[in-house]
């Protein structure tokens, strides 16, 4: 059996010897936290962080989900044409500054613009979006691997919190 450890609620083994912990759970990451604290949940949007820390815990997903965006040009099939790296560099710069990356798609372009245009340059759709959002509100735009655009954005707009519309 495991070493055991006294807890707030009870005892609990490692998962490592191969034992499970009071709740049941084979993941340790499940035992990790105890009653009535709050744990770092990746899905959690927030909602699980401690008091006083959600702009942060918002600041650091963002960022996260900024560098998984730009990991993910780098690996798989590519059936357009991979952003060059000193292209991911400039955008992982706008992420560190605190700017949001979103993926969007021609077709959400054309709803937006009221056209039946097709996007196909990063020039073309950073002008677009500068002329409806602003300059101080777009940062930098490239297309992706799957021919779709990454958009680095302020992440406010006006004080409030932006998204792109749907």
């Amino acid at each position: 059996m495991a070493t055991e450890t006294k807890d707030t609620g009870g005892t609990r083994t490692s998962k490592f010897s191969g034992g499970s912990n009071r709740w049941g759970n084979k993941n340790w990451q499940d035992a990790s936290t105890t009653k009535g604290t709050t744990g770092f949940k990746a899905t959690g949007g927030g909602s699980n962080c401690a008091p006083g820390y959600r702009n942060v815990f918002t600041t650091f997903g963002n960022k996260i989900t900024g560098y998984r965006m730009l990991t993910a040009q780098m690996t798989g099939p590519a059936s357009f044409k991979r952003p060059t790296a000193a292209t991911l560099n400039s955008f992982a710069k706008w992420i560190d500054k605190g700017a949001i990356v979103n993926k969007i798609t021609s077709a959400q372009i054309c709803k937006w613009t009221n056209t039946n245009k097709k996007f196909a340059s990063a020039a073309t759709v950073k002008n677009v979006l500068c002329g409806k959002w602003g300059k101080t509100m777009i940062k930098a735009v490239v297309c992706d691997k799957a021919g779709n655009f990454l958009v680095a954005t302020n992440p406010t707009w006006k004080g409030k919190s932006f998204k792109f519309p749907r």
